[in-house]
């Protein structure tokens, strides 16, 4: 009889645990994945000119587009092959 009462307990106590933990989910969801955003160049009301982004600054150099220099490319290059002398 002792058995009884103390696997329903063990029960009462797990299924309550589990509901606690269940309700408790819906504050880990990530907000960020619902947020509004607007996509490249779409048009928009957030800036006066309509656009969604502003325009690119003059003389900027977009990312990973150095790595297509011809001269960054030698002078790269040139810096390796010397390096590997001195150390070999």
């Amino acid at each position: 009889m002792m058995k009884t009462s103390t696997s329903r307990l063990l029960l009462t106590v797990s299924a309550t645990a589990c509901m606690i933990f269940a309700s408790g989910c819906q504050y880990l969801r990530q907000d960020m994945a619902n947020q509004p955003k607007n996509k490249a160049l779409s048009p928009s009301d957030f800036f006066a000119d309509g656009r969604s982004e502003r325009p690119l600054l003059e003389n900027t150099v977009a990312h990973g587009s150095i790595a297509d220099d011809e001269l960054y490319v030698r002078i790269r290059a040139f810096i390796y092959t010397r390096a590997t002398r001195v150390w070999h």
